[in-house]
């Protein structure tokens, strides 16, 4: 018997266990041929204290996925019995993950919720940043047997351990999952392969071997807050600068040394990260640390105070300098030039170089080199579409308001939804596919892809959130009369309609099911419903920091947001944007019933495929947690800078473009008409210019 509970509550195993494997057809008809070990899946640990957790911190510094059981009673029925210790330690580590008998019935979020009553496991999952919601958890699952609950072992015929399960008093499980089984404490000393002192930590293998195996990522809300806030302090004291040297101390002739400003947090610490953690990676698989990615700082560093200070003046003839959109694009570039070199330096000497030459073939290459140039594209690609979407906007909204209010949420959603459609399917067909089909380890995308992923979403929405504020201030600035208030509301009426899958609900309900592939959702949607929630604040970084800004050099005698009309647009954007993620995560609205319209369609579905958002198993598909989504990592504090500096540069770029960058630091009187835009957005004149 394949599990070592009683017959009678599967009944489908009381045959002979490999006739019943043999005869069972998974519920999956894609990737199975993807081999990986059990380990790689998924990790159970079962004690309570210093030992466990301490396996359940190294697990989750490999990125993998680990449940806790925090409990010092031990399983209801022994383990199946081997050979010797050391003979079962051997045979659990190379447990490979099998379809046919792999159960994912994770704990519901009730019964979670009933396991914070535990003083001890509340503070457990308080200390390791464990949350849950409905459709994911992030970091490990924490919980304890609630009253009158027994949990089993589930082994095969080896006596190999490959999971738990959890019954309740009735005796009917209350979830069941698989995994590597390890007992941590002394309390299970005497059960094979328990963990009992320190020294045996460092002996358990928990790393991953293949990255497929690892949960998706996202980003910590309060990363995003923190930096957030840096770089409010950042951009407060830019525009000080600006507003005092700019309009009042700056004659011809003189360097406006003080626009070096606004690149004084972010220009090393882009450095620090852009290469070393997303764009090497896309393209060696390897992360660089240290020295490397020191230097890639400095370079950063100097190439951004090179390009603010570097003198335009053979371009315009009159002592001018380039617009900081400008500088970022010269920063970047050569920042880009000379660090991939480094990167790629630093990512050999992780290993034999003539080994690394040696594997690389042309797929790899190829393969790897297509991954990175849809990350570029996605990090940046996006922000010049959002700018041709904003002058378009700009330039109807006067004289078709109706066509405009609808035009702005339209056109950059569907630039969100390119982006998420392209990124997921660009990421199945270079990443997830070869990996799948087990092709040689020489022709595949090596490293953690999974955690760039994230980026190219987070950055879409935010640019796209961006585009619409500003494109809305602008208007409202240049013309007063301006029916601002519709485009706002008509962006939060389509976002609560998308966001609550309130929309998607109601196609499932009627469209035939030959046709569900269109509208069904995959894990780049689902992931970008998840970085929504975050990413329509970095838009007010600029414009909170502006506001403060004229409040400190000027009082109350003028307004903080350019006129009464902008401030109210900025006040209801910002009420809308709270709203509309209170609605979506107190689920105000029925946001899970899509999912049994689209039960058949993700049962075809590997568990780990870029397609399947829902629970299968070997009994199909199920109401718990996607496996996919389980454990889900969060990107590192300064990894989290790459998705919130980019959409509040953004945000300041595209309303200098709008308005004029004269206009914006006080040293015009109003927005610097139509015809002056691009080269105002190319060069910026010492003093600023009013006029074409």
């Amino acid at each position: 018997m394949p599990f070592s509970t009683p017959a009678s509550v599967h009944p489908q195993l009381e045959a002979d266990d490999s006739a019943a494997r043999t005869a069972w057809e998974p519920p999956c008809t894609s990737g199975r041929s993807f081999i990986t070990r059990l380990s790689d899946i998924n990790t159970i640990v079962i004690g309570h204290g210093s030992l466990a957790e301490e396996l359940v911190r190294k697990r989750l510094s490999f990125g993998g996925r680990v449940l806790w059981l925090v409990t010092a009673e031990r399983p209801s029925r022994g383990i199946a019995s081997v050979d010797s210790k050391e003979h079962a330690t051997t045979e659990s580590e190379h447990v490979v993950f099998d379809l046919s008998r792999f159960e994912w019935k994770p704990p519901k979020v009730h019964h979670v919720q009933r396991s914070l009553l535990n003083g001890e496991v509340a503070k457990l999952r308080a200390r390791l940043s464990a949350t849950r919601l409905f459709w994911r958890s992030a970091g490990p699952e924490i919980v304890g047997l609630q009253e009158g609950e027994r949990y089993f072992i589930l082994t095969d015929s080896k006596g190999q351990r490959h999971g738990i399960q959890v019954r309740n008093l009735e005796s009917s499980p209350s979830w069941t999952l698989s995994g590597t089984v390890l007992f941590a404490g002394d309390d299970f000393e005497e059960l094979p392969d328990s963990c009992t002192a320190v020294t045996c930590i460092a002996d358990i293998d928990l790393d991953i071997e293949n990255q497929e195996a690892k949960p998706w990522a996202t980003v910590d809300p309060m990363h995003v807050m923190l930096w957030s806030i840096i770089f409010f302090f950042q951009f407060l004291g830019y525009f000080d600068l600006m507003a005092i040297f700019e309009a009042h101390h700056l004659s011809e002739g003189q360097l406006p040394w003080w626009r070096v400003a606004f690149c004084t947090v972010h220009a090393a610490m882009g450095g620090l990260t852009a290469t070393p953690f997303l764009f090497g990676p896309c393209l060696t698989g390897k992360s660089v640390t240290g020295r490397g990615a020191f230097y890639m700082a400095c370079i950063s560093q100097v190439t951004h105070v090179v390009s603010v200070i570097l003198p335009a003046k053979l371009l315009t003839g009159k002592n001018s300098f380039f617009s900081i959109y400008i500088v970022q694009c010269l920063a970047f570039l050569t920042y880009f030039i000379v660090s991939m070199p480094i990167h790629l330096w630093y990512s050999m000497a992780q290993c034999s170089r003539s080994s690394w030459w040696t594997g690389i073939t042309r797929w790899r290459f190829i393969r790897h080199g297509a991954w990175f140039a849809l990350i570029v594209f996605g990090a940046f690609g996006n922000w010049m579409l959002m700018y041709a979407v904003a002058l378009l906007y700009v330039s109807i909204a006067s004289d078709a308001p109706i066509l405009a209010s609808i035009l702005l949420p339209s056109a950059t959603s569907l630039v969100e939804v390119g982006t998420v459609c392209l990124s997921t399917a660009a990421y199945r067909f270079l990443v997830q596919g070869p990996r799948f089909r087990n092709e040689s380890a020489n022709a595949t995308v090596h490293g953690d892809q999974k955690l760039r992923f994230v980026v190219p979403l987070c950055l879409t929405r935010a640019y796209a959130e961006g585009a619409r504020l500003m494109s809305i201030i602008a208007v409202v600035v240049t013309d007063p009369a301006a029916q601002w208030w519709w485009p706002i509301l008509m962006s939060f009426a389509f976002n609560i309609a998308v966001r609550s899958f309130l929309a998607l609900y109601l196609v499932t309900s009627v469209l035939p099911r030959h046709w569900q592939w269109v509208v069904a959702p995959d894990a780049g949607t689902i992931l970008h419903q998840e970085v929504r929630v975050m990413f329509g604040y970095p838009r007010f970084i600029v414009l909170f920091a502006y506001a403060a800004s004229c409040l400190s050099l000027k009082g109350f005698h003028a307004w903080p947001f350019f006129s009464p009309q902008a401030g109210m647009a900025v006040v209801l954007a910002f009420a809308m944007e709270v709203l509309e993620d209170i609605i979506v995560i107190r689920q105000w609205l029925p946001s899970n019933h899509w999912r049994g319209n689209l039960r058949g369609f993700y049962r075809k579905y590997h568990p780990l495929s870029t397609v399947q958002t829902m629970s299968v198993d070997r009994d199909g598909v199920n109401e718990g947690i996607s496996l996919g989504f389980t454990g889900m990592r969060r990107l590192h504090f300064a990894e989290a800078m790459l998705t919130v500096l980019p959409p509040a540069l953004f945000a300041y770029t595209l309303l200098t473009l709008l308005l004029g960058a004269g206009y914006v630091h006080g040293v015009c009187d109003r927005p610097l008409p139509a015809q002056c835009r691009l080269r105002d957005g190319l060069v910026w004149d010492a003093p600023l210019r009013c006029g074409c």
